[in-house]
């Protein structure tokens, strides 16, 4: 796996460095072997893509909703509201959104990423950092959750001291330290459930995760322990490994790696066939060397005896650009480039804006399988972990005593771009369709539409739209507003059917008035 990742990070992300031990004056890999530069732009717009479709600084990609929301009082509304704005705040005043896209370049290329979560107790905020794979090492629980890392981390004596404190490091990093030496010391910290090892360690309450610090140079004493009431870190499998790894798969930059060291290659011989074919090499006699004028008019005088020729270039360079075009199609698809790209190329002007909907959705729901394991590893975790956290510190109020009494639970609802697209290519797509067939049935016998239930379908439009579900009112409502219609329609009519009576009554009353009193006497008289 090892080597794997180093080539990876040759080809494709250059900027990991692979050296065995970092120093203080590390510089980025050379590039001068890197000729086609399509992994890595491809890299680079799967990442922005995730972050800017699914967790964007600018934009909202997650709500705070209850389990059930049909009958919530005004308390709980308002303490929802100012808890999904504080995590809002914390995540833009935290370097989240930073670490967040190298945390994602890192799956697309490797298959796993990691990220440590610490709080920085002075700004009051949590601090992220995505974690460098070569040195780290993570083991999973029977349900397949990564719960234990170990890492490695190098850090000077100075840097040290200010987090173990000076006099609990070992003697040669506190002679470093005191004689102002900038060497960059070995240091690992492991992180694990308490209960997940046996280990002999007194387990306080309500604490889950114990750590400890030990440094490289002296392995047999811990420099500092603790524990920790969440799991303070995050890693994200791109996809599981069939042989019981614990390391993620089947990533684009795993899987692609054997074309984009092709396209390298391919792209690098046909530079040379091209500047070949641009400057061929040259035959002449002896006594020409530097003397053949190669400028645009240029003119070489030779002496009898002497000449030169143009040697011929050998290969098919129109061959060479097929299949180099064929491999950076194989590494854009791989990437999803097509996808997070559409908007900004010509397909819009050839078809229409719901074609591009839906080619977007079909795009987003073949996206489903990473963006979930996206979801359900990092994004939800990691909201989970911050939503905790502000509880804890205060910065989120106690919930209302309401959502103890009745037993509600909050839930993070997902609403970003993607999360919705997929919603609605998945819940939508095909109710779509079928609506607009039926529709032409219509025609033939309206009563079809009694087979439909428009109520429900409504209400699985604005779920897969994401409508703030505090807004849809409840059925039981409906159905009140409903019957209430149904009587004011018909106290209504009948107050209408009474006017009409009164009216038909008093257009009676005024034709007796007009009958002469002669004939109503007759009338009368035959009586």
């Amino acid at each position: 796996m090892d080597q794997c990742w180093k080539q990876t990070a040759k080809y494709i992300n250059p900027d990991m460095n692979w050296q065995d031990e970092p120093d203080a004056a590390q510089k980025p890999e050379d590039t001068i072997n890197i000729y086609d530069t399509t992994a890595i732009k491809a890299s680079n717009t799967l990442a922005d893509g995730i972050q800017g479709y699914s967790f964007a600084r600018n934009q909202a990609w997650f709500k705070a909703a209850l389990e059930d929301i049909e009958d919530m009082t005004r308390e709980e509304t308002d303490w929802l509201q100012y808890a999904e704005k504080e995590m809002y705040r914390q995540t833009q005043k935290s370097n989240f959104y930073d670490e967040g896209r190298t945390f994602v370049k890192c799956c697309a290329d490797f298959g796993t990423a990691i990220m440590t979560r610490e709080d920085d107790v002075i700004r009051r905020i949590p601090s992220y950092k995505t974690q460098h794979l070569k040195y780290c090492c993570i083991d999973e629980n029977p349900y397949g959750e990564v719960d234990v890392l170990f890492r490695d981390f190098w850090i000077d004596a100075f840097r040290a001291a200010s987090i173990f404190g000076a006099k609990n490091l070992p003697k040669n990093i506190k002679e470093a330290y005191d004689k102002g030496n900038m060497k960059l010391w070995k240091f690992t910290q492991a992180m694990l459930p308490v209960d997940r090892y046996d280990i002999d360690i007194d387990r306080p309450q309500s604490k889950d995760y114990y750590t400890v610090y030990w440094a490289d140079i002296d392995r047999e004493k811990a420099i500092m322990d603790g524990y920790f009431q969440l799991k303070p870190f995050f890693c994200w499998r791109w996809s599981r490994n069939l042989d019981g790894g614990v390391w993620g798969t089947n990533s684009p930059g795993t899987m692609e790696l054997p074309d984009i060291k092709q396209a390298n290659s391919v792209r690098s011989d046909l530079s040379r066939l091209e500047q070949s074919m641009g400057r061929p090499p040259i035959k002449a006699t002896e006594g020409l060397n530097g003397r053949i004028n190669l400028k645009p008019n240029g003119v070489t005088s030779i002496r009898p005896g002497e000449d030169f020729a143009f040697m011929p270039s050998v290969g098919n360079p129109q061959g060479m650009m097929d299949d180099l075009a064929r491999l950076q199609k194989s590494i854009n698809e791989a990437y999803y480039t097509d996808f997070f790209l559409i908007l900004s190329q010509n397909m819009e002007k050839q078809k229409t804006a719901t074609e591009v909907a839906g080619i977007q959705g079909e795009k987003a729901a073949l996206m489903s399988a990473f963006y979930g394991r996206l979801s359900a590893e990092f994004l939800e975790p990691m909201l989970e972990d911050l939503f905790s956290i502000e509880l804890l510190s205060g910065r989120i109020p106690r919930p209302p005593d309401s959502l103890y009494q009745r037993d509600r639970h909050l839930r993070l609802d997902m609403i970003s771009p993607l999360a919705m697209m997929q919603r609605k290519y998945l819940l939508l797509g095909s109710s779509q369709q079928a609506i607009m067939e039926i529709a032409a049935l219509v025609q033939l016998n309206p009563q079809i539409l009694d087979n439909i239930n428009f109520d429900q379908y409504a209400r699985n439009i604005a779920d897969a739209h994401g409508l703030d579900k505090r807004i849809v009112v409840d059925m039981a409502d409906v159905e009140r507003m409903r019957q209430a219609r149904v009587q004011q329609q018909q106290a209504m009519q009948q107050r209408a059917m009474q006017m009409q009576g009164l009216e038909v009554g008093s257009k009676a009353l005024a034709n007796v008035s007009k009958i002469p009193p002669e004939m109503m006497q007759q009338a009368e008289g035959a009586m």
